[in-house]
C-alpha cells in the first residue's frame, strides 16, 4: 500500500463477505437495512460497510494493507465453501485460518472500535 490509499473507502466489513449476500449472483448491490432509521434500500457493495481512512492510523495505510491481505486470504477458502455449499473437505489448515478470520470481523466492526 501506497500514501496514495490513505483517506480512502475501508470496508469494515469485507467486500468479498458482502457478494455472499448480492441481490443476484452477477450483482454488485446488496440490501441495506438501517435500524436507526428503519430505512430499507438497496446500495453498491463498494460504498456499504465503509468509512473513508477507517483503518488509517497517524498518516499510515498499513493496517488496510493487513485488512486486505486478510480478506484475501479467506476469499479462496470461503469461496471454497460457498462452492460446495459445505465445510466437508476444507483442510485443518483452512479451518483454523477462517477461524481466525472470524475473529478479526468482530474486531474490525464499529461497535468494537
Amino acid at each position: 500500500m501506497t500514501a496514495d490509499t490513505i483517506n480512502t473507502n475501508q470496508h469494515y466489513v469485507s467486500q468479498m463477505l458482502l457478494r455472499g449476500f448480492a441481490t443476484a449472483a452477477d450483482s454488485e448491490q446488496v440490501h441495506v437495512f438501517d435500524k436507526k432509521t428503519g430505512n430499507k434500500y438497496t446500495t453498491a457493495i463498494r460504498i456499504v460497510a465503509s468509512e473513508r481512512g477507517y483503518y488509517d492510523l497517524s498518516d499510515s495505510a498499513t493496517l488496510d494493507a493487513a485488512m486486505n491481505r486478510a480478506d484475501g486470504t479467506a476469499s479462496r477458502i470461503i469461496n471454497t465453501i460457498r462452492d460446495r455449499q459445505s465445510l466437508s473437505g476444507i483442510p485443518r489448515e483452512d479451518r483454523e485460518m477462517l477461524a481466525g478470520f472470524v475473529v478479526l470481523q468482530l474486531l474490525r466492526t464499529r461497535g468494537f472500535q
